[in-house]
């Protein structure tokens, strides 16, 4: 199989399973580390968006 069919399947998986209930109790990282080796696509899109800095300032308005 191609990576790209790899990661739908997987994200289809991903969509299938019952959602956690919303506590204060519940960690998301922990969550995606018990599950990194059955998600391992999503973890590595998931560590490229998380790494990309955001910054509430607009990009024009730090030139001015």
């Amino acid at each position: 199989m191609n990576r790209g069919l790899d990661a739908r399947i997987e994200l289809d998986k991903y969509f299938g399973e019952e959602t956690e209930d919303d506590t204060k109790e519940f960690n998301i990282l922990l969550r995606w580390k018990m599950n990194a080796t059955r998600f391992s696509a999503l973890v590595k899109m998931d560590c490229d968006v998380l790494a990309i800095l955001i910054s509430s300032v607009a990009f024009e308005s730090v030139f001015i």
